[in-house]
């Protein structure tokens, strides 16, 4: 029973509600921060919250994912990229005229693929380049007549030093070569 000497507190508007066990004097509570209106949210919002918090990128990880994909892709086309050379038949620099040339010593060079005259259906793809030179990987999946074989890679070094002509080395032995159009 309340002393005679004390009165009760007067009824505060916003007594204690819902989980704040403390009197309220505004919108929020000062015992747990939470409004004290009740809020009814959507669920498109609530969903949009989540996935904002979840997804939260910053736009220097967007930067860099971009960076990457540009790279991958840049590098991607630079294995699949033509060599700078013309397409055609490429026979070893030597005194005698090209027409004479040894099959040996014989390169047709497609714009995509290096092969002699005993190769066919061939691909080439670039390994890696520095300045003027590259590491060139060729599998061919046939004979010179077109007659299907067990597929056969080989790996040599080009280094171009003209549109016209190149280096190629196999065997630790390297040969010039150069454009042959009267070759037949």
């Amino acid at each position: 029973m309340p002393s005679p000497t004390r009165p009760l507190p007067p009824a505060h508007p916003h007594a204690a509600r819902g989980n704040c066990s403390t009197p309220v004097n505004g919108k929020f509570c000062c015992e747990n921060g939470q409004p004290i209106e009740r809020q009814v949210r959507h669920f498109g919002r609530v969903t949009g919250d989540v996935l904002g918090s979840v997804l939260n990128i910053d736009a220097r990880v967007v930067h860099t994912l971009l960076l990457v994909a540009i790279c991958v892709a840049g590098f991607a086309h630079a294995a699949n990229a033509p060599l700078p050379l013309k397409s055609g038949t490429y026979v070893v620099s030597s005194d005698k005229p090209c027409e004479d040339a040894a099959f040996a010593d014989v390169i047709e060079f497609d714009v995509r693929s290096f092969h002699g005259p005993h190769e066919a259906q061939c691909q080439s793809t670039t390994l890696d380049q520095h300045g003027r030179s590259y590491r060139v990987s060729t599998t061919c999946r046939a004979l010179g007549d077109g007659t299907a074989a067990t597929p056969s890679t080989f790996v040599r070094r080009v280094r171009i030093t003209s549109r016209s002509t190149f280096v190629l080395t196999r065997d630790k032995a390297d040969d010039v070569y150069a454009l042959c159009p009267e070759f037949h």
